[in-house]
């Protein structure tokens, strides 16, 4: 379990602390600077050793951080919060839409079952 976020890191720290994001659970989090790039993704698919199609990516930008993540073939989902709760999900470039983290789990358990 791993996140990637863009920006100043002691900010983007600042911000999941803020959120309530339990980070002692997760194995990597890699912040990085503006603009961002699908190296990033490479690193930690490499780091982890694990096949892109079983990498799922939760974020909000989709031209930004989702779109390189489904270049890649990792399962993406649009997070509809803040910012951007009304942009409208380019379909070809987003596989799930979501408006809260709980809605992960049955999607995720549907992907398991396939």
């Amino acid at each position: 379990l791993a996140i990637v976020s863009v920006g100043i890191q002691e900010i983007q720290l600042e911000k999941m602390k803020k959120a309530g994001i339990d980070t002692s659970i997760f194995s990597s989090i890699l912040i990085c600077p503006d603009p961002f790039k699908k190296q990033f993704y490479l690193q930690l698919i490499e780091d982890f050793k694990i096949e892109p199609h079983r990498v799922i990516v939760v974020g909000d930008r989709i031209q930004r951080v989702l779109s390189p993540a489904k270049e890649l073939g990792c399962k993406t989902f649009h997070m509809k919060w803040g910012r951007v709760l009304h942009q409208k999900d380019e379909t070809q470039e987003i596989d799930f839409s979501i408006s809260t983290l709980d809605q992960l789990r049955p999607i995720m358990t549907h992907l398991e079952n396939l």
